[in-house]
């Protein structure tokens, strides 16, 4: 979590799409949602969104699951 804008600049949050369609490439993060169908997250999709364009939380990763992504995106480089 990076620091808390300051009044003059924009709020961003990292967004990373979910597919059905599973390639089984080492781009793909499974990571089980209960509200997801399954599949997976894209991660060469990743991208930043200005938080006044999000409506609605429905959810964030869990500290395991956060940990599981940094290792996976970390290897991928």
């Amino acid at each position: 979590m990076s620091d808390c804008p300051a009044e003059d600049e924009i709020a961003f949050m990292l967004i990373i799409p979910h597919t059905t369609t599973v390639r089984r490439t080492r781009w793909e993060f499974v990571c089980v949602k209960s509200f997801l169908k399954r599949g997976v997250f894209h991660l060469q999709q990743i991208q930043s969104v200005s938080l006044n364009r999000l409506e609605t939380e429905l959810a964030a990763l869990m500290s395991d699951e956060l940990r599981a992504l940094r290792e996976t995106v970390g290897g991928n480089y």
